[in-house]
């Protein structure tokens, strides 16, 4: 646990900069998007429009982290043990933001019925950011490990067939796993019975591949998970064993 709880302490000291910068991204666009509605015509709109931004914390967060981690390479791959601790917390610190991304917009929400600017009801608005969030949370974690992929391919193969041709290889992978993603879950298409829930009562879930009948599959949800997991043990054994100073 001290080794987890040193390296998320050496995270957040390494990443002060990013965090300050995604601050000030939110922070214009949101001066933006008053400017141009007017604090008037602010509404549950504006709100699931602001949620979006949450969808590129987790991978600009793991993304920017890693590149991080290239300007001191050698302390990085010098103890390997402990390579796959730091990217669970890389990939632990992309899903911490995007949580207190959600509180920001749950904090949005209240404002606004306080404030009056919806006619939507507190559980009417937490359905929506629920909604915003279990998509963007999906398509996040997708990005992400297909990110991480190709980053781990692309410091792999730079070594060995050049960095503009690893640049290639990269854009190249990370085409192919999300591919690779699309043609899995068709072949695990037979679970999607095995296991539904009604989620109606919580959100109105957009992602339809998950949907069977008006329910959420968690059986379908479960295994894709699994799979997401078992790229992402093969890229840090990727990185373990075959990426060398």
């Amino acid at each position: 646990m001290s080794i987890y709880k040193g390296l998320w302490k050496k995270e957040m000291m390494m990443m002060r900069g990013f965090h300050v910068f995604m601050l000030l991204v939110f922070i214009a666009v949101t001066g933006i998007t008053i400017y141009q509605r007017g604090l008037a015509l602010l509404d549950e709109v504006t709100l699931m429009g602001l949620s979006m931004m949450g969808m590129i914390l987790l991978p600009a967060t793991l993304l920017f982290s890693l590149n991080m981690e290239v300007h001191q390479m050698s302390i990085f791959l010098f103890l390997k043990k402990q390579i796959s601790k730091q990217i669970h917390i890389k990939f632990l610190h992309g899903v911490f933001l995007t949580g207190l991304y959600l509180l920001v917009m749950v904090v949005m929400s209240i404002i606004l019925k306080l404030f009056e600017m919806t006619n939507y009801s507190f559980i009417q608005l937490f359905k929506l950011l629920m909604t915003a969030f279990l998509f963007n949370l999906f398509i996040a974690i997708l990005i992400t490990v297909s990110v991480y992929g190709a980053w781990v391919m692309h410091q792999w193969m730079k070594e060995n067939i050049g960095f503009v041709f690893s640049m290639f290889a990269l854009f190249l992978v990370f085409f192919l796993v999300i591919k690779s993603f699309e043609w899995i879950l068709s072949i695990l298409s037979f679970l999607a019975d095995w296991w539904l829930i009604e989620i109606q009562a919580i959100a109105d879930i957009p992602l339809t591949i998950f949907i069977v009948d008006n329910q959420l599959s968690l059986s379908l949800v479960i295994a894709f998970g699994l799979v997401l997991y078992g790229f992402y043990r093969f890229f840090t054994w990727v990185l373990v064993k075959r990426v060398e100073v």
